[in-house]
């Protein structure tokens, strides 16, 4: 009878480990599950941390960007008023490096004392200097005359525009009209 009783013992034993078992087996799935969402969630931080990143790269570099934008603006309006002042001061003797050109002039010979040569040529080496205290005022007067120029431009081409639209139609007349 104690083999009875201790197979008894034994199966009760073995009917608790199978519960336990069966409730461990339960736990798989949802565990699964649960390891499942958490790689998901994993794999969007990941994404997210990317874009995060990547959008901030974007930005410093929109920012250097503005910055560089800011800087060179200037300059580019600088260059833009420099060139046609430029353009302008050419016509007044003046080249494209701001230099000075002295237009050559021939004069006869005569003869005057050393003193009267020696002022003459004090008073040619001062111009140059008088013009400096006067740039602001040459810069501006270029200016009014480039917008005038450029005034006169745009005049000129409406005129031969116009010119040339009130002509098409007499010639597009004429050749409508062909003789039989």
């Amino acid at each position: 009878m104690q083999s009875i009783d201790s197979l008894r013992e034994l199966n009760t034993k073995l009917l608790a480990k199978i519960a336990e078992l069966r409730k461990e087996n339960a736990e798989i799935p949802e565990l699964r599950e649960k390891l499942l969402k958490f790689a998901e969630v994993e794999a969007e931080n990941a994404r997210l941390k990317q874009i995060i990143e990547e959008n901030a790269r974007r930005d410093a570099e929109n920012a250097e960007l503005k910055s560089r934008v800011g800087e060179l603006e200037p300059r580019l309006a600088l260059l833009e008023q420099g060139s046609a002042v430029d353009g302008m001061a050419l016509s007044f003797g003046q080249t494209q490096n701001d230099e000075e050109t002295m237009p050559v002039v021939t004069v006869p010979t005569v003869d005057a004392p050393d003193s009267v040569i020696d002022q003459l040529n004090n008073e040619v080496g001062r111009v140059p200097s008088d013009l400096d205290g006067n740039d602001e005022e040459m810069v501006d007067f270029l200016d009014e005359v480039y917008k005038k120029s450029i005034s006169n431009k745009i005049r000129e081409r409406r005129r031969e525009k116009k010119q040339r639209d009130q002509e098409t139609p007499v010639i597009s007349q004429d050749v409508t009209k062909i003789p039989e």
